[in-house]
């Protein structure tokens, strides 16, 4: 087990930290001009490149957010850096800062995490900092895992980035209402001048020809129906088919 340098581990701890905060204020610089671009697409009607400069500017709100987590976690490093160096193990109570930042190495653009990484594989063997990064002691902060897998922005948070930046750049937007899908009327297969529900329902016709597909009638409420209702006890329409079939097989 290798012996680290305190110096040298506590200059790449604030360098990180530095790092981290100057990428920071350029990716939120950034995401401003973008979401001035992105208001002006709105402006001018162009929704779908709106939608693509979103998708850019909520990956790099995720890195922004990813900064500020770990920049607390290396400051913890810092400031306990002592029981680090000290111990055979790794201290349990700098495990979630350990693993966290082995874990963004080799996802984030911080070039002294990668060498924090080989400090510490020196230090407390390969397996720990491969364990790590495949989050095997399910130590790393939870808020920053997701937050470093690739994944697209669903509707739902486009459209809140969307109508935030209209709102921020006065631009007359507003989200598109989802429309209803259309449900086609109920089609019945009927007979020429078969019952349905005590109405009669005629064959149509199209082109001429006998079609036995028609659409549920709509009859409203006040209407007679054009046969009078079953007699109390008959039973439904369904059972006197029944009985009916019931009695042609019989004669079958």
């Amino acid at each position: 087990m290798a012996r680290l340098k305190k110096d040298v581990l506590k200059t790449k701890l604030r360098t990180s930290i530095l790092r981290m905060n100057r990428k920071k204020t350029q990716k939120t610089n950034q995401n401003i001009s973008l979401k001035r671009e992105v208001a002006e697409l709105l402006r001018q009607g162009k929704e779908e490149l709106a939608r693509i400069k979103v998708e850019s500017i909520y990956r790099e709100d995720l890195v922004v957010q990813v900064y500020e987590l770990i920049g607390g976690l290396v400051e913890l490093l810092s400031a306990r850096l002592e029981i680090i160096l000290m111990a055979q193990e790794p201290p349990a109570n700098v495990m979630t800062a350990l693993d966290t930042v082995l874990f963004a190495a080799p996802l984030l653009d911080i070039g002294e995490f990668m060498e924090i990484s080989q400090m510490l594989s020196k230090k407390f063997g390969k397996e720990f900092v491969e364990a790590a990064q495949l989050n095997s002691r399910g130590m790393v902060h939870p808020k920053v895992i997701p937050k470093l897998t690739v994944h697209y922005p669903d509707e739902q948070t486009v459209v809140y980035y969307l109508t935030e930046i209209a709102k921020e750049h006065n631009v007359d937007w507003a989200a598109p209402q989802p429309q209803m899908p259309f449900i086609p009327h109920t089609q019945v297969v009927m007979e020429p001048g078969m019952h349905q529900n005590g109405v009669y329902m005629p064959a149509m016709q199209t082109n001429g020809q006998v079609s036995n597909t028609a659409p549920m009638p709509i009859i409203p409420d006040n209407v007679p129906s054009a046969e009078p209702p079953l007699s109390p006890g008959t039973g439904t329409i369904d059972q006197l088919l029944e009985e009916r079939f019931r009695s042609l097989r019989n004669k079958g």
